[in-house]
């Protein structure tokens, strides 16, 4: 698995160089979410919190709300490891989300404030 990870690190890390080349901030930030999601499961909190962060920072500057809400989820199950969670609690973004009926970000928020944060919430590159 250890390898599957650095290969995913490697590929992310090569596309985010591209990608901002380019100059496409949503994929910049889509990035983000797949690095923060891929140092989560390996329980690497910090790192993936720094993603998440720098995800939600992106999306909100551009204003695409998916990509905000889901960082922002990320953050939240980060929180429940003992690392900075998003400025809103979870519940807030399980209702933005259901206002944007977005239901599979309303099922990870729900689930991330039942305690479940085994759920993979972006890995749109890999």
């Amino acid at each position: 698995m250890e390898k599957s990870y650095t290969l995913a690190d490697n590929l992310l890390h090569e596309a985010s160089l591209r990608i901002r080349k380019i100059g496409i901030k949503g994929w910049e930030g889509h990035i983000h979410l797949s690095k923060g999601e891929l140092y989560f499961q390996q329980g690497l909190y910090q790192e993936a919190t720094h993603h998440f962060t720098q995800a939600s920072t992106i999306h909100k500057s551009i204003q695409q709300e998916w990509g905000y809400i889901q960082a922002n989820i990320g953050l939240e199950r980060c929180r429940t490891k003992g690392e900075a969670g998003s400025l809103e609690p979870v519940t807030y973004w399980s209702e933005k989300a259901n206002e944007l009926h977005y239901q599979l970000q309303v099922k990870q928020a729900n689930e991330t404030a039942s305690g479940i944060t085994e759920i993979i919430i972006a890995l749109p590159f890999l």
